[in-house]
């Protein structure tokens, strides 16, 4: 049996059926109608998005032993559960489906400024395509002022969305999120 695909988590521990966290379960929260649409906006979003993405990329949210890096795949998987899968506040960005699956642009420009600026690192790992998206000084304080704000649910349930696509291969995460979410696999080049 393939961990996270074969029922052996459970709700309580804030995991569906295919292993990816979901505060809803965890927490015992209401879903909002729109978190399982393609192309829905929340107007009301309180994060903003460079919040979010300081936030998954700071010291803060990472967890012991990490498989693989944060890198840009990765960021927006984990951004795009956090949307899904999180409180209306944490929903920051759109997705569609696209080449590997859930895809926002918004994102994508958003992790070039913070790179190109003073607020993310990109940093290569021997064996790794991509480099990881780490936190400089000054992303690093302004991640520790949006974890203060942060509710203790939130918080945790962030650090279980980073560990969950930092703890999975390139093409296990991929079909994890398939499986959750076929209808942003329309696009995909992804064969695996």
């Amino acid at each position: 049996m393939r961990e996270g695909f074969s029922g052996d988590r459970t709700a309580s521990a804030g995991l569906t059926s295919h292993g990816v966290p979901d505060l809803y379960s965890k927490f015992g929260l209401q879903r909002s109608a729109h978190h399982d649409q393609p192309g829905e906006h929340n107007e009301g979003a309180e994060m903003l998005g460079r919040d979010l993405v300081l936030a998954l990329a700071s010291e803060q949210a990472k967890g012991e032993g990490e498989t693989f890096p944060l890198d840009r795949i990765r960021m927006q998987k984990a951004a795009f559960l956090v949307s899904m899968r999180g409180t209306d506040e944490l929903r920051t960005y759109d997705f569609e489906p696209y080449n590997w699956g859930p895809y926002s642009g918004e994102l994508n420009t958003d992790l070039r400024a913070m790179a190109a600026g003073d607020l993310l690192d990109l940093e290569r790992r021997p064996g790794h395509q991509y480099p990881e998206f780490k936190t400089t000084p000054a992303g690093e304080d302004r991640a520790n002022k949006v974890w203060s704000q942060l509710e203790p649910r939130e918080q945790a349930f962030l650090r279980s969305v980073r560990k969950f696509v930092t703890g999975r291969s390139f093409s296990r995460l991929l079909r994890d999120v398939y499986a959750a979410y076929p209808d942003y696999a329309t696009k995909s080049q992804f064969s695996g």
